[in-house]
């Protein structure tokens, strides 16, 4: 049997029969998530893409470790003319919205 959507059974899992976002065939953002503050994420060696951040992260190696209670939505670009890593975050704290972006040069990524 089929719907609009395709066969019935397959929608939004593309194909796989998995109802866990995690575990589908084409997430168009990545969960990711720093485990505690000696497991943190750093946010530097994320590949370009959008993530879903949770847990502890920090911007760099020496900076603070930082802890989203809530998801923070992150996107990595990659300046094409310097070769640049682009990282640009949204996080909601006290009810305000506050976006912040990050640069790595190449040289040091």
């Amino acid at each position: 049997m089929s719907s609009f959507y395709g066969p019935i059974g397959i929608r939004g899992s593309g194909g796989s029969g998995t109802t866990d976002y995690n575990e589908l065939i084409n997430t168009p953002i990545t969960n990711v998530s720093g485990l505690s503050e000696d497991l943190f994420l750093n946010l530097r060696y994320l590949e370009c893409g959008e993530y879903s951040l949770t847990g502890y992260f920090k911007t760099n190696a020496l900076g603070d470790t930082r802890h989203a209670e809530t998801p923070i939505s992150l996107l990595v670009t990659l300046d094409t003319s310097t070769g640049d890593k682009i990282i640009q975050y949204t996080e909601v704290r006290d009810k305000e919205t506050y976006l912040h972006t990050i640069s790595y040069d190449s040289e040091s990524s």
